[in-house]
């Protein structure tokens, strides 16, 4: 004898000889809970922290984009003990500006839609979102025609967020 499992008695209309029975108990998409444990959940905007310098940004959550992105302005590079450093701004939500000096750690090359490269430095920042805590390497952009002042890529997410684009603010601000 055949049993369908997937169909109740009553909407099966298949041969006499199969029995239908009881549909399997509810099987959830989502990952076992002890993979969920020590995760949080994000909206597709959360405000961030970052370190140094306490400052408070909102941030776009971008699954698409390997890397984190921070907007700077007047960016220059500079020479310190036989190393290459950079001197950037970045701007408040009060439009004050903020001075950082940091060893630059790399560079990428981001290729735009226009399909265009351009290159940007690379620093290590420590990014704060909710409570959790994280030195990563942020590229730095001109993101002044962008809604958002910091975009967080799968570089910070990976393997500590689970993503929630119906949802903005999920985090409520940094606590750390």
């Amino acid at each position: 004898m055949i049993t369908v499992s997937s169909l109740s008695a009553a909407t099966y209309s298949g041969p006499a000889n199969v029995q239908a029975s009881a549909p399997p108990k509810h099987r959830s998409m989502i990952t076992p809970s002890t993979e969920l444990d020590n995760k949080a959940f994000v909206g597709e905007a959360e405000y961030i922290k970052v370190l140094p310098g306490q400052l408070t940004f909102k941030a776009r959550i971008d699954t698409g984009a390997k890397d984190t992105s921070i907007g700077a302005y007047d960016i220059k590079e500079f020479e310190r003990d036989g190393r290459r450093w950079v001197k950037f701004f970045l701007k408040d939500e009060d439009g004050n500006l903020h001075e950082f000096n940091q060893k630059i750690v790399g560079q990428t090359l981001i290729k735009q839609h226009s399909g265009e490269s351009i290159r940007r430095l690379e620093v290590q920042m420590t990014i704060v979102l909710g409570n959790h805590s994280q030195t990563i390497t942020v590229n730095l952009a001109n993101r002044e025609q962008y809604q958002y002042p910091v975009l967080i890529g799968r570089n910070y997410l990976t393997g500590n967020f689970i993503i929630d684009p119906s949802k903005k603010y999920f985090q409520g601000l940094p606590k750390k």
